[in-house]
């Protein structure tokens, strides 16, 4: 499953903006993919910032499995493969990987480069809230740019850990609620959030209900994990733009290129606090030995 900013899409929402109908949700993501395939394909090829930052996602997550060394053959299962791209690598690597999506318009982009790549690759369609294998079969999962599209990322990170053995692995991105283009723009500020709410009501203009991506606090995100049975093994934060003012574009686009490549190796380096300021966050974590 690819990133998306907003479906456009009119549902019913409960509290805290869940959506009361979960399976209309799914619907409507998996709509969406199976005709934007080739879109999300182009995103990892272009120049703009937006492709820049999703190759450094997917760069990150590869480089952390391959410092894993884990054993020839090792099973691997990445969740929303999308195009196929994460999930050709890996098998390029020398992993024995299943890669899934809920769209079959997604999983034959994958099949079709992975057999461009010419490398094994096994396809299923599946649901990241109900995963159709076995628990512990998986020494690896990998899952990029797909929880902040599940009606219930927890359902999912619950599977994921039953399907990793003990000691396996798991690679996994959220949107991050602290991004530093969010804090700087009033329009997006979550701590403004309830300052705009008033406003609108005020104003006679309610929030109109609609399908938006989940956002969570890196801390928040780290202790839902740590609650399923991981524990978190590495961190980083990816991808500083491009930066708004009141929801429209506040610089050129080569120089937010510029601008995100800075911030982003100060963020590295872990200074100025921007460590856990980057759009995405991406966790390395493993799963507790039995009675760990």
């Amino acid at each position: 499953m690819a990133d998306k900013r907003w479906l456009g899409a009119t549902v019913a929402t409960g509290r805290r903006g869940e959506t009361t109908d979960p399976d209309a949700v799914q619907s409507t993501v998996d709509t969406w993919f199976d005709t934007h395939t080739q879109t999300w394909l182009s995103v990892y090829e272009g120049e703009d910032l937006s492709s820049v930052i999703y190759r450094a996602r997917r760069d990150l997550a590869l480089a952390w499995v391959n410092d894993l060394h884990l054993p020839a053959a090792a099973t691997a299962l990445e969740l929303g493969c999308g195009a196929g791209l994460t999930s050709t690598a890996l098998a390029a690597g020398g992993l024995s990987v299943i890669a899934t999506d809920r769209t079959i318009g997604m999983l034959l982009e994958a099949r079709r480069q992975a057999d461009d790549s010419r490398v094994g690759l096994d396809i299923a369609q599946v649901d990241a809230h109900a995963l159709a294998f076995s628990a512990a079969a998986f020494e690896l999962v990998v899952a990029l740019g797909v929880v902040p599209w599940l009606h219930s990322p927890r359902m999912a990170l619950v599977e994921c850990a039953r399907v990793v053995r003990p000691g396996g692995y798991l690679v996994v991105s959220a949107d991050n609620r602290a991004r530093l283009v969010h804090l700087l723009d009033p329009r997006f500020n979550p701590l403004l959030a309830g300052t705009r709410q008033r406003a609108r009501s005020l104003l006679g203009r309610p929030t109109a209900p609609g399908l938006r991506h989940k956002l969570h606090w890196p801390r928040e995100f780290n202790s839902e994990l740590e609650s399923v049975g991981f524990e978190c093994v590495m961190t980083a934060s990816i991808g500083f733009g491009p930066f708004t003012l009141l929801g429209q574009h506040a610089l050129r686009a080569m120089w937010g290129l510029e601008l995100h490549r800075r911030l982003q190796q100060l963020a590295d380096q872990h200074r100025f606090g921007l460590r856990c300021a980057g759009s995405q966050y991406v966790v390395l974590a493993r799963k507790r030995e039995a009675g760990g």
